[in-house]
Parts: structure tokens; C-alpha cells; sequence
């Protein structure tokens, strides 16, 4: 694939801008300009003249909020229980029954009277 009669985005180390792009399978072989990559035109290319539209790089955001993720994983997911021996039963073998059941079932919504 070519892209052509861009404004390509190289975000090189000024920031310039490039015309044109040549693309092999998924990786970009060649950004310059429109006559520069001519070269890389063959009669089974699909080349996309964008009229000077904005061409930027790929905005892949993979990362992860690792202080939320280990807070996460420290409680016990109780979603969906309705009754404190599901709570219980969800423990992980050895864990202790806390001490304040009543107070914290109360507060997820969960009815404690008779516990």
C-alpha cells in the first residue's frame, strides 16, 4: 500500500512532516515524498491519495495502572454473592473470617441481620 498527497506526521526528533508512506504487509517500508515513492507503486498496489489529510503513527496504549491492579487483586471480589456463607465459601483455603462481617457486608449492600 502507498499513501500519497498526505501530511505525514513523522514524529522524528523535529517533528517534521513526509507526503507519502510505502506500506509491506504491516510494516512501513518508506516516508518521503510523493515522487520518492513512485518507486514502490507496482500495478497490484492499493494507493490512497489522502488530498493533504493527516497521516499519523499507530496509537498502541498498552500499559497498565499497576497500583489499582495489586489493590484489586488484595480484596476479595464479592460481587454478586447474596448471603455471607457465599462470602465465606469464596475465601481462599487457611484465610481468617473477619472480624467486622456485620459492618462490611452492611456497606456492600448485603443484608446482615441475623448473622
Amino acid at each position: 500500500m502507498v499513501i500519497m498527497d498526505a501530511r505525514v506526521a513523522t514524529v522524528d526528533a523535529d517533528f517534521s512532516f513526509a507526503e507519502a508512506v510505502a506500506v509491506k504487509g504491516d510494516i512501513i517500508t518508506f516516508v518521503g515524498t510523493n515522487g520518492e515513492v513512485e518507486q514502490f507503486i507496482g500495478p497490484e498496489t492499493n494507493v490512497l491519495k489522502l488530498g493533504g489529510k493527516l497521516v499519523l503513527p499507530g496509537l498502541i496504549d498498552a500499559h497498565g495502572h499497576l497500583h489499582s491492579l495489586g489493590e484489586q487483586l488484595a480484596n476479595l471480589d464479592i460481587n454478586g454473592a447474596s448471603s455471607y456463607e457465599e462470602i465465606m465459601s469464596s475465601l481462599p483455603k487457611g484465610s481468617k473470617p473477619f472480624s467486622r462481617a456485620n459492618g462490611l457486608l452492611a456497606d456492600a449492600g448485603i443484608r446482615t441481620s441475623g448473622l
